[in-house]
């Protein structure tokens, strides 16, 4: 059987065995980025595994650390024992730190 322009089936069917890695790496590559963008605009944070320059760091670790002292000034007057270590723990796992005192050591890191 013959495909257009005089190209058998079986030599597209070849062409695509030799060329499926490649395709697929690239289509991983091109999901990858999609996801990181769409990470980046949803929670206004960018990936695990992307660089931060230092000075978009620190810019970052001031918008953490006065959403932290907001939080904890709401448990506070709730009466939330320990609130600041609190709204460390509860924003740590949303901005993906392993916890509250990580979250806090890299706060320190990037004053």
């Amino acid at each position: 059987m013959k495909a257009a322009k005089g190209i058998s089936l079986e030599e597209i069917d070849l062409w695509f065995e030799q060329h499926k890695e490649e395709m697929v790496a690239e289509r991983i590559e091109e999901m990858t980025e999609g996801l990181k963008k769409r990470m980046l605009k949803s929670t206004g944070l960018p990936p695990k595994n992307a660089i931060v320059r230092k000075p978009n760091r620190k810019r970052l670790a001031v918008d953490m650390a006065q959403e932290i002292d907001v939080l904890a000034d709401q448990l506070r007057r709730q009466g939330v024992a320990d609130p600041i270590t609190q709204a460390r723990d509860k924003l740590a796992q949303q901005w993906r730190f392993a916890s509250g005192q990580s979250l806090h050591k890299w706060l320190r890191r990037n004053r």
